[in-house]
C-alpha cells in the first residue's frame, strides 16, 4: 500500500501555507503546494476564524494531491522550547530530572500543558537535550481549526522546532560546504521567520539541542507602525511593500528602520543571550524567510543593522518540485514564506 503524504499545514495570523513532501533515498520532493492569504478582519475574532478556514479550505483545492491528514504547528507564549544539561543520567532517570526543572522555570501551569523532551547528547559525561511543552487549550484550539476545516491533525509540531528541521536537510545537500565548515568550527545560522503575529528566532547548538524564541513584533505590528507614520491604511502599507501591482506609495527605507527598532531590538538581545549561554556555539549569520522576508527592503535593513550576514532564505529551491504550473510559479514567488510548512512536512518521515 503507498504510503499516504501528510499535509505540513502553517497557520499564520495573515496567511494558511500547505506543502505536501514525498521522501526517497533521504532526498524530498515537493508533490503538492498551497498559499492563501487569510481577510484581514483585527476587531472581529470570530470573522478572523471564519476567513482562517476559508483560507484553509481554498488551499485545499489548490493541491495537486488530496488527503485529509496534516501536521500542525505551534507558536507563541503559549509554547515554550528549552534545553538541559545534567550530569551523565541513565536513560530511566532523565525523565523524572527533565520534570522537576520543567516544574521550576515553565510559565505556566504544567497540569494544563502537553509536554516531551528529547536527549541529544551524552558526551563529556553529560546528558544533554530539551523538552518542549504547549498548553493544551493552544493544541485543542489549532486541532479544532483543522477539523472544521475539513482535516485532521494527525501530528502536533513547534513551528520553531519545524524551522530548525527544515535547515538540518538543507544543511544536508542543500548548503554541503557551508554545513562542513559549522561542523568544524562550531558556527551555526540562527533563522529568523517573519510571521504574521510572532516573529520565531530558531538556533541549534553543537549539542543538538534548539534555541526557540517568539517574539510579538512582526508583520502586523511593523505595517501598523509604518501605517502611522505615513498616515496610510495598513492594506495600502502591505500593498506597498509585498505587491509588485502596488499602488504608488512612498515609504521610505528610514520609515521602515523605526517600525522594525523593536524587531531589531528583540533580534539582538536574543543573539546576546544565546551567545552568553553557549559560549561554544557562535551565530555566523541570519536566515531571514517569511513572507515579510520578501518585503521591499527589509533584509537590506537587517543586513545593515546586524553584524552578521544577512540573507533571504528559500530551502524549498533547493528541492525537488513534482507540482502542476500554478503552484510552481507560486513556489518561484513565495518559497521563502513556505519554510514552517515544509519543516512540518518533514515531520511525516
Amino acid at each position: 500500500m503507498a504510503r499516504k503524504v501528510l499535509i505540513g499545514l502553517d497557520i499564520d495570523a495573515s496567511a494558511v501555507r500547505m506543502i505536501q513532501l514525498r521522501r526517497r533515498h533521504d532526498k524530498y520532493t515537493v508533490v503538492g503546494a498551497a498559499a492563501r492569504d487569510i481577510v484581514p478582519a483585527p476587531a472581529d475574532p470570530d470573522l478572523h476564524r471564519a476567513n482562517t478556514i476559508r483560507a484553509i479550505g481554498r488551499c485545499l483545492d489548490d493541491l495537486d494531491r488530496g488527503g485529509k491528514l496534516a501536521v500542525c504547528g505551534l507558536r507563541g507564549p503559549e509554547v515554550v522550547v528549552r534545553g538541559f544539561e545534567f550530569p551523565a543520567l541513565p536513560p530511566e532517570e532523565v525523565a523524572g530530572a527533565v520534570e522537576l526543572e520543567t516544574s521550576q522555570i515553565c510559565p505556566f501551569n504544567l497540569a494544563e500543558a502537553a509536554r516531551d523532551h528529547q536527549v541529544t547528547s551524552d558526551a563529556d559525561a553529560k546528558t544533554r537535550g530539551f523538552w518542549v511543552a504547549a498548553t493544551r487549550e493552544l493544541i485543542e484550539r489549532k486541532r479544532k481549526l483543522a477539523r472544521e476545516s475539513g482535516l485532521q491533525c494527525a501530528r502536533m509540531d513547534i513551528d520553531g522546532l519545524a524551522l530548525l528541521n527544515c535547515l538540518e536537510n538543507w544543511l544536508g545537500y542543500g548548503d554541503p560546504q557551508s554545513h562542513e565548515q559549522e561542523q568544524e568550527n562550531l558556527t551555526r545560522p540562527a533563522v529568523l521567520n517573519i510571521g504574521g503575529a510572532y516573529a520565531t528566532i530558531a538556533i541549534v547548538d553543537a549539542a543538538n539541542r534548539p534555541f526557540v524564541r517568539d517574539v510579538s513584533t512582526a508583520e502586523h505590528e511593523i505595517i501598523r507602525r509604518i501605517a502611522g507614520q505615513i498616515r496610510q491604511p495598513a492594506e495600502t502599507v502591505r500593498a506597498a511593500l509585498l505587491d509588485d501591482m502596488a499602488p504608488e506609495v512612498e515609504i521610505s527605507q528610514r520609515t521602515l528602520e523605526t517600525a522594525c527598532l523593536p524587531l531589531l531590538e528583540a533580534i539582538v538581545t536574543t543573539l546576546r543571550y544565546y551567545s552568553a549561554e553557549n559560549r561554544n556555539t557562535q551565530v555566523d549569520r541570519l536566515l531571514v524567510c517569511g513572507r515579510f522576508a520578501l518585503a521591499r527592503g527589509f533584509v537590506e535593513l537587517l543586513d545593515s543593522a546586524l553584524p552578521f550576514e544577512v540573507v533571504l532564505w528559500n530551502p524549498v529551491a533547493h528541492i525537488r518540485w513534482n507540482v502542476d504550473d500554478r503552484s510552481e510559479a507560486m513556489l518561484h514567488r513565495m518559497g521563502s514564506s513556505m519554510v514552517v510548512a515544509a519543516g512540518l512536512a518533514m515531520r511525516t518521515t
